[in-house]
């Protein structure tokens, strides 16, 4: 060996996590299904599906809301079974926000 691998030997044994990182854990973590092991995270993963879970049932709840006010015979007529033709603002938004948060929920 010439004079700078020895060199290079050397700071790779001093600072390994400098010189091979987490290229090389992965590398040898990925070498065995034995070895390769990763945190599930049960219990966050249940309490951020709930606090999920609760933020649906809340965008829920506002649309059903806002259905049985519209629906009520004092009111201005709307086209309550229509999206196309749907002129209320806040219950488009709750859809959208709902489909985004039920992608993230059923995934």
């Amino acid at each position: 060996m010439s004079p700078p691998e020895e060199a290079s030997q050397v700071n790779q044994s001093q600072q390994p996590w400098k010189y091979l990182g987490y290229r090389a854990f992965c590398g040898w973590s990925a070498s065995d299904k034995n070895l390769f092991i990763l945190r599930s995270f049960k219990t966050l993963n249940t309490r951020i599906l709930l606090k999920m879970q609760d933020e649906i049932c809340q965008l829920e709840e506002e649309l059903d809301g806002i259905d049985k006010i519209y629906a009520q015979e004092s009111m201005t007529p709307v086209n309550n079974g229509s999206f196309r033709h749907d002129v209320v603002e806040r219950r488009q938004e709750i859809l959208t926000e709902a489909g985004e948060k039920l992608k993230q929920y059923t995934h």
